[in-house]
């Protein structure tokens, strides 16, 4: 039986055996998994660079793009409001809307002829800003010329829709327009108030006289032709102490007594309802209008205009 010195010394030499073979399979797979490491490393590292110089290049160029689009857009921009500054004309196209309002809930046909939906003149409005149209008032028109490209957008009897629907969007496309008052039906229900209209004329509105009462004026006694022009006039200037230059005839409804009553009491301009260009000039108390119908997409205005046009 060995002894206990022996036990010892076979004891001994196992465990430094084993920590040898410990230490030498340590090393070894240490170093075989050493070089698959740092090559995945090396590896994504390149890898990483390469998108990261992709990224910068892509980003520079794009920086790079919108400065010269943005460049281009401005002097786009600028050339044609130079374009458009340096021309005059005396003939321009006077919008007529009523209503601005929704196809819903309508009575009769009628109502429904009068109006336009929100959405169609939206689309309207963003057809003439797309193609440079500037909106104007008659304080600018000068010497009976207005710049080239303009046309006037007017409402006829002030109805509360006008204030709800067709002002924030011509405000969206930087325009403007011009409301024909009723003195009698402000504030009455279906109309615009008085506190709409000092909004809307906040905005640089405009606004007109469109009679009294909006009767039919051929049927108006001469004696009773001074309520219909000269008071409503009167009225408005002294409610909204703004100046109004223009009378609106009530539809086709007025003859020579009418005319001269308006010349009288010093409009600078009168709107018929009568279907074409404005021409500014001798005749500045009976300018035409177009009506706008309900339906009436940016394609078929911008053609019935061109067709107008032609026939000045």
């Amino acid at each position: 039986s060995p002894t206990l010195r022996q036990l010892a010394r076979t004891h001994y030499h196992s465990n430094c055996h084993s920590r040898q073979f410990s230490g030498f399979e340590s090393t070894r797979f240490a170093i075989q998994d050493k070089t698959p490491l740092s090559a995945m490393n090396h590896t994504n590292y390149s890898f990483s660079v390469f998108w990261y110089r992709v990224y910068i290049i892509v980003a520079f160029l794009t920086v790079l793009c919108s400065v010269f689009f943005s460049m281009t857009t401005e002097w786009e921009t600028e050339n044609m409001k130079k374009i458009v500054s340096e021309c005059y004309t005396s003939e321009f196209p006077i919008l007529m809307y009523h209503h601005i309002r929704p196809y819903t809930g309508f009575t009769n046909i009628s109502a429904k002829n009068l109006s336009v939906s929100p959405e169609e003149f939206d689309e309207q409005m963003r057809h003439f800003a797309n193609k440079w149209w500037n909106a104007l008032s008659t304080t600018d028109i000068r010497g009976n010329t207005v710049p080239c490209k303009s046309f006037l957008i007017t409402f006829d009897d002030g109805y509360h829709d006008v204030y709800k629907y067709a002002a924030p969007i011509l405000k969206k496309y930087g325009y403007t327009g011009m409301v024909s008052l009723i003195p009698a039906h402000i504030d009455e229900s279906d109309y615009i108030s008085g506190k709409q209209i000092r909004e809307l004329l906040k905005d640089n509105w405009e606004i007109a006289s469109h009679t009294w009462t909006h009767p039919i004026l051929t049927q108006t006694p001469i004696e009773n032709l001074w309520v219909e022009v000269e008071k409503s006039k009167h009225d408005l200037e002294k409610w909204f102490w703004e100046s109004v230059h223009t009378f609106v005839y009530p539809g086709w409804f007025y003859g020579p007594e009418t005319l001269k009553k308006v010349w009288e009491v010093r409009y600078k301009y009168a709107l018929t309802t009568h279907r074409g260009y404005a021409k500014l000039g001798t005749k500045n108390l009976e300018l035409n209008r177009i009506n706008i119908a309900p339906g009436t997409t940016p394609e078929v205005l911008e053609k019935v205009l061109e067709e107008l046009k032609t026939r000045q």
